[in-house]
């Protein structure tokens, strides 16, 4: 079966590595190579879904997943869960509509001004980052938030992946917020914004 162009030479060292482990009697190298071609095929045809969302420009990633789980999704008629993936021929529903990879990616550096808000809800009546890129063929989102009533610069994308990159954690992407605070900030108080503080 066809797989996608990235994976056919590691199928093809895959099959190598296999023949010759099965003509010279090798039966645990054989099944190895059986499995990590297996696994090759199957990354070839398949993408996670929250990959496959993310990829479309619905949200990043890890928006995805929340999307997933609260039942907005779904694959071939039937309502989607976290762990599926989505093969070649499958139709996935988002919201009602039907989700199409964008091929274009496209990330935009935006001073968000203030009252305006970075949701990309359509009950949300007040003005939205996304309606400054209206007239543009994307579904775009912010990348990370900042509050309705901050102004600053903001990154605006379809690319899920470079968003997950940038706002996960474990990817240690570092940011920089200036603040005005009204009255003196002491530096004790300094210390313990430093450390972090519990909100709830």
């Amino acid at each position: 079966q066809d797989v996608a162009d990235g994976s056919r030479s590691r199928c093809r060292k895959g099959l190598h590595v296999l023949y010759q482990a099965y003509v010279q009697g090798y039966a645990e190298l054989a099944e190895t190579a059986y499995v990590r071609l297996s696994r090759t095929v199957q990354e070839g045809q398949a993408m996670r879904l929250q990959k496959y969302l993310a990829d479309a420009g619905i949200a990043s990633r890890r928006r995805c997943e929340e999307l997933i789980l609260e039942g907005r999704v779904k694959i071939n008629g039937a309502v989607a869960e976290i762990g599926m993936s989505v093969s070649e021929g499958d139709e996935v529903i988002f919201d009602g509509k039907r989700v199409r990879p964008s091929e274009e990616r496209v990330m935009i550096a935006f001073y968000k001004p203030k009252n305006v808000i970075c949701s990309n809800a359509e009950d949300e009546d007040r003005k939205k980052v996304s309606d400054y890129f209206a007239e543009l063929p994307y579904r775009l989102y912010t990348v990370g938030r900042l509050d309705f009533d901050s102004e600053g610069l903001i990154l605006v994308t379809n690319d899920g992946e470079a968003a997950n990159r940038l706002m996960h954690p474990r990817y240690g992407t570092s940011k920089t917020y200036r603040v005005l605070c009204s009255g003196i900030v002491t530096q004790d108080e300094l210390h313990k914004l430093a450390g972090g503080v519990m909100l709830e």
